[in-house]
Parts: structure tokens; C-alpha cells; sequence
């Protein structure tokens, strides 16, 4: 049987007719043709079926081309079996003759989430953005509120109003007459320093007040320090005693990332062979402390080098892994930083030691931080990083209990005792899938994960519909003509200027070409300097480290990236309420009507399971490009752990389903670092 088919979908069969007598590949003649039958029906189904013989030319080689399509009488969850209706080959008749079959929507990879199973994802989306289109631009299609009776438009004005109010937005751009903008309001915090309304004076507080004195009322200053010179003296600051030692600011932070991943630093004492040292009085006396960590070589003679600890005594003396190249001395300058972390995909390693026994290519005995249990590794990967031999990896395919480990494919180099072994967890691709499509919604994503997103689609809307009304703006005609002509000097919108003169006393003689922001900033460079109270290098310095983080910094700037990835608690992030409520002064008097088109919150799980759980991809090819779709990704990931590998002491290759190499890693161990190099061509 062919496989399991789609409904809707147009496929391809081929099959080949023969001589009876001599079994050779004859044409199919007189008038063939090809009809197909559902389950057990006795009614033959003959639309959407077409028979081409001699397919490319080939004698006997017939393609049959079938639209299973609904209107062509095919139905989703049923098996089909085709069959030869009419035709002879060589003068004897085939009638009769099954020539092949196919199913449709039957496999469980075609039941689909709503009704009904194995719908179309390209029709639904279709209906899905003729709903939505209505939507229009910027909501522009938006011009009632669906038949909404008058008693719940009114009730959702008062609402949006009490909430305008709580919130004290209706202070923000228009008052009634009488009115001023209570204190502490955003409106009186951005006209006085103390946040109190009535120290406003518009005749000397007033942008345009401010314009006209400034040009003859404001002197030069010193000279402000350069980028350059800040820069240089915030990262050459010195990190002793109490300095920039506040809690949650950069410098408490690099302390602790010192704290966290150097352990110990000094002086070599004693050298007494290339492995085995003991280190001054700035490493701990405490038998075992380091074990696992790396001693690196910073200074002196040997500069350069690492190696894993694996013995370490209470007088201080430490056995590396392997030798130097070479050999520091008591000159020598080291630090103990934190272990590496090898993590797989699942766990981390479950075991690392030396080689006891090296047997041959294909078996070894492990040391005793191995498990002693009969086939405890089989099925896992083994790694040689460093010692005899390093840089190969091969699966377990044995394993006893007296530790005797059995590889494949056989090694490439030898082993010996030097050489260090790491055990990794294997995952397979059904585990990665489960837990992956396992995850509940929204579950733990962060903002802008996918799935917090479609999980919050819905209650966004909601609320954000809840909060619009009619008065919101009142007095306003545009927001974003009055927000253009107090920024910009262009010329703006003359009923915006109109407005803008009217609010408040009215009588104002606002021009957006001398009165906006960027008017007054242009006039500045000339006119007005620095005024004789810059902080100096030393406080700025001393403002950037004692900041708290994240603070105002918005993505991707220094400070919120230190402050995301260093902060060990991320307790004071805005919340998803937070955030609504702040963009509400921003929704426009045009967008005041009820999304009531757009698809259900169920209607867009359903897609998206759908794809996320029907829909299949073909194998990637190729080297991986640096920047790839999530498709893509999840693709390798499934190439590299379903798929053979190669790997020799040079180099790691990638192969396809069918065992041909898509794409290498260059291996190198100097004794000092293991290296895989960037995706190549094989």
C-alpha cells in the first residue's frame, strides 16, 4: 500500500504492466483506464483519476495522477484500492487487475485538533484572514461595535472611564475647564520637579517661556567629558573595600562573577614532575577541595596552559589530568577557575575518570568511578578529551560488570592509562519531541516566547477593548498630530496647532517651527552652552556603578543585559498588567470598536497544533548557515542524533539518511585545549 494520504491533496503512482506469457514489460492498450474503490463499496470511483501509459517513454511503465479531493468523491479516513476498468495487454484483457492502494487521513499523524479530521491548514488560514482583512490597518476597518446593544456600549464607556480616572490618565492630555491636573499626576510630574501643579507658571515654566529667555539667559559652562574619557575611567576603576559595593549595581555584580568562577590564585611553590605541583598559600588546605576544576597558567613561565584537577591533597599538592607542555615553575602565576560544564541533551555527564585498561580499538576497562552493573552504559557515548588518543568518541555497545566496555566503531589511535573518559547521556528524538510539545501554555515562557504569546493573544485584546472610549482624547482631534508638532519644526497640522493653542487659558502663540523640541535643540547648539555644573568624570563613574539593574535600560543595552544575565533574582520585571496599563494613553479615538471578526483563541490553538503536530519536514542539507529557521534547527538536531557520524582524529562528519556526508567539524587537541571547529563542507 502506498502511504497514508492527505484529503485535497494531488499525488502520483506508478506501476507496470506485463506479458503473461513471457513476463516482459508490454504497453497497456485498447482504451485503459483505471478506476479506484472505498473500503468495501460496490461503487467504483472514476473522477479525479488519470492514466498516462508509457510513462517517460518506458513500454509497460504506467503513471497514475489522482486528485483525492472531496468533490471528487473521496472522503478522509478511508483506504482506497485502484484498479484496471478497461485495457488489454498483449490482445489478453487485464480488467480487474489491482495496481495499487492508498489511504486517506487514517495514520495518527493525521488526526488533527477540531473538526473535522484532516481539514485543510491552507483553507482554514484563508478564512481565517478574510475574517481579520475586515480588521483593516491600524484598525481602520473598525467602525462599529457589532450590533452591541446601547446599555453595554454605555456600560464599557463607564468602565473604560472609572479605569482612565483610577489611573489618573485623564489628566494626561485634556481637562475639563475648570479643572487642573491633580499633583503628582504624569501631567504635573513633566512641568515641575516636586510633581506640584501649582508651581506651574506658564508665563516663565512654559516651552515657549523657556524659548523666548533662554537665547540671552543662559551662560557657558566647563567642558563636558568626552565619551572617550568615561568610558576609559569606568572600566579602569578599582573593584577594592567598600567601592561600588552596592547591592544589585555592576560592581557588587563583577565581584560576584570573580567569586563564582575563580576559586583560588598564587604563586607555583613547588614543581615536581609536568602533572604534579603544590600551590601556595592562596589555595585552600582541604583534601579533595579543587577536584574537577581547572588550573590554568596566567603568568611567568608556562603562560598560557590548562589542565583538569583530578587529585588534590590538604598540603596543597595538585595532580593534573595530563602533563604540560611546558612545565611552569615556582615564578609561575595560576588560577583555579570553576569546572567546565559538559551538558548533554538531557543530563550532564554521568561519568568521568582514566582508562584502566586499554584491551584493543573496540575494548577498555573504566577505573573505579565507573558503576559495577552489567550493562549499566549500553547505548550511551563515551569521549576521550584529553591524554593518549584524545578527541575520539564512540557509542557503548557492552558493558560488565568487572567495567570492561565494549565501542563501536572501533577507535582510530590507541589509549593507554594518561587517557581521561567522559560518559554522556544519550537522548532520543521521541523524548526531545514529548517534552517539547508536552510543555503546558503559557507554562514558564518568558515575554516574547511563543508560547506565552499565543497563550496571552486573547486576554490582551480583552483587556486592551475594556480600556477604549469615546472621550478619551477629547479636545483632540489627533494624537499623533499634536505629539508631531511639539517634537518636530516641519510643518504640522494647522487644526492640531489650533487645538494645542486653545488648551488650557487658550490665547497661545505655539508655532511648531521655533516651539517644538527639535526647533529649540537646533537653536541650542548655537546659542546655548553647557551650564557650569556638569558632574565630573569621577561622578559619572561613580553613577554608572551604583545604578540599579536592569533600571530604565531598554533590550539589548549594556545595562539590561547585565543586569538580565547577572542579577541572580529577576523579581522587579514589569508584569503584563504593568505594561497594558502604561500603553493605554496611546490607544487612538479610532480604535474604540470590538474585534468581534477575528478568530477564537480555540481557532488558533487548533492551527497551530496542527502545524505543530501534522505537518512534516524534509531532511536539511547542506553546511549549517549561521543564521537558520527554527525548522531548520530542530532538523539538525534530529540529523545529528538519528543519523551515523564518522569521525577520525582530524575531523567529525555528519551524514544523511542515506549515509552521505552533509557537513564536518575539524577536530584538534594541542594537550592544552580540544577543539571542533565551525560546520564545514565534508
Amino acid at each position: 500500500m502506498d502511504r497514508d494520504r492527505t484529503i485535497g491533496e494531488t499525488f502520483y503512482l506508478l506501476f507496470t504492466t506485463r506479458a503473461f506469457a513471457t513476463g516482459i514489460p508490454t504497453v497497456l492498450a485498447g482504451t485503459p483506464g483505471v478506476s479506484a474503490i472505498e473500503d468495501n463499496s460496490a461503487t467504483p470511483i472514476t473522477a479525479g483519476i488519470t492514466l498516462g501509459v508509457d510513462h517517460a517513454s518506458v513500454v509497460g511503465l504506467n503513471l497514475l495522477t489522482i486528485v483525492a479531493t472531496v468533490g471528487n468523491g473521496f472522503e478522509a479516513g478511508k483506504d482506497y484500492s485502484l484498479y484496471i476498468d478497461a485495457g488489454t495487454v498483449a490482445t489478453v484483457s487485464v480488467i480487474g487487475e489491482v495496481v495499487g492502494s492508498f489511504s486517506l487521513g487514517l495514520s495518527a499523524a493525521f488526526t488533527r485538533l477540531g473538526a473535522p479530521a484532516g481539514a485543510s491548514v491552507s483553507a482554514d488560514i484563508a478564512a481565517i484572514e478574510a475574517q481579520t482583512d475586515d480588521i483593516g490597518v491600524a484598525g481602520a476597518g473598525l467602525t462599529d461595535l457589532g450590533g452591541m446593544s446601547t446599555g453595554m456600549k454605555d456600560e464599557v464607556e463607564v468602565e473604560a472611564n472609572d479605569a482612565l480616572v483610577a489611573q489618573k490618565l485623564d489628566h494626561l492630555v485634556a481637562v475639563a475647564d475648570a479643572d487642573d491636573p491633580v499633583d503628582n499626576s504624569i501631567m504635573a510630574k513633566v512641568v515641575s520637579a516636586t510633581g506640584d501643579w501649582s508651581l506651574f507658571v506658564p508665563g516663565t515654566d512654559s516651552l515657549q517661556a523657556i524659548r523666548d529667555r533662554g537665547d540671552a539667559a543662559w551662560v557657558t559652562g566647563a567642558v563636558a567629558p568626552t565619551v572617550g574619557a568615561i568610558a576609559d575611567a569606568v572600566w579602569d576603576e578599582l573593584l577594592t573595600g567598600s567601592s561600588h559595593n552596592i547591592a544589585t549595581s555592576a560592581g557588587r555584580r563583577l565581584r560576584q562573577i570573580e567569586e563564582a568562577f575563580v576559586h583560588a590564585s598564587g604563586v607555583i611553590a613547588v614543581v615536581t614532575d609536568g602533572h604534579t605541583f603544590t600551590l601556595d598559600a592562596g589555595a585552600v588546605a582541604t583534601a579533595d577541595y579543587y577536584i574537577g576544576d581547572r588550573l590554568q597558567i596566567t603568568e611567568g613561565t608556562g603562560a598560557g596552559q590548562t589542565r583538569i584537577i583530578v587529585a588534590y591533597s590538604a598540603g596543597r599538592v595538585v595532580i593534573l589530568d595530563s602533563d604540560f607542555v611546558t612545565n611552569p615553575d615556582t615564578s609561575s602565576l595560576y588560577e583555579i577557575d570553576a569546572a567546565d560544564v559538559h551538558v548533554a541533551l538531557a543530563s550532564s555527564d554521568l561519568v568521568a575518570g582514566f582508562v584502566a585498561v586499554f584491551t584493543n580499538t573496540t575494548t577498555i576497562t573504566l577505573d573505579a568511578a565507573a558503576v559495577a552493573l552489567e550493562g549499566f552504559y549500553i547505548g550511551q557515548e563515551i569521549i576521550f578529551p584529553h591524554g593518549l588518543g584524545m578527541g575520539q568518541a564512540r557509542e557503548i555497545v557492552g558493558y560488565t560488570a568487572g567495567r570492561v566496555l565494549t565501542m563501536s566503531p572501533a577507535l582510530v589511535s590507541d589509549l593507554d592509562t594518561t587517557t581521561v573518559y567522559h560518559i554522556k547521556a544519550a537522548v532520543s528524538i521521541p523524548e526531545i519531541v514529548s517534552e517539547v510539545w508536552a510543555e503546558p501554555l503559557p507554562g514558564a515562557f518568558g515575554a516574547g516566547e511563543a508560547g506565552n504569546i499565543v497563550a496571552s493573544i486573547d486576554t490582551d485584546i480583552t483587556t486592551l477593548l475594556a480600556r477604549i472610549t469615546a472621550t478619551l482624547f477629547s479636545g483632540m482631534t489627533s494624537l499623533g498630530e499634536w505629539l508631531g508638532l511639539m517634537a518636530g519644526k516641519q510643518v504640522g497640522d494647522a487644526t492640531a496647532r489650533t487645538e494645542i493653542r486653545a488648551t488650557g487659558a487658550a490665547g497661545g502663540t505655539f508655532d511648531e517651527t521655533v516651539d517644538s523640541e527639535e526647533a529649540i535643540r537646533d537653536r541650542g547648539d548655537a546659542a546655548w552652552i553647557t551650564a557650569p555644573n556638569d558632574p565630573t568624570v569621577a561622578a559619572i563613574v561613580a553613577g554608572v556603578w551604583g545604578e540599579a539593574l536592569p533600571g530604565a535600560f531598554g533590550a539589548g543595552e549594556a545595562g539590561q543585559i547585565v543586569g538580565d544575565n547577572l542579577n541572580a533574582t529577576v523579581g522587579s520585571r514589569a508584569t503584563q498588567a504593568d505594561i497594558l496599563s502604561d500603553a493605554t494613553p496611546f490607544a487612538g479615538a479610532n480604535i474604540d470598536a470590538a474585534i468581534t471578526t477575528r478568530a477564537t483563541p480555540a481557532e488558533v490553538n487548533a492551527e497551530v497544533l496542527d502545524v505543530l503536530n501534522v505537518d512534516t519536514f524534509a531532511e536539511p542539507t547542506g553546511v549549517p548557515p549561521a543564521t537558520a529557521t527554527l525548522v531548520e534547527k530542530i532538523g539538525r538536531l534530529h540529523m545529528a542524533l538519528r543519523n551515523g557520524l564518522t569521525i577520525t582524529a582530524t575531523k567529525k562528519t555528519f551524514l544523511d539518511d542515506g549515509g552521505a556526508g552533509e557537513w564536518s567539524k575539524s577536530l584538534a587537541d594541542n594537550g592544552t585545549t580540544y577543539t571542533e571547529g565551525e560546520a564545514a563542507v565534508p
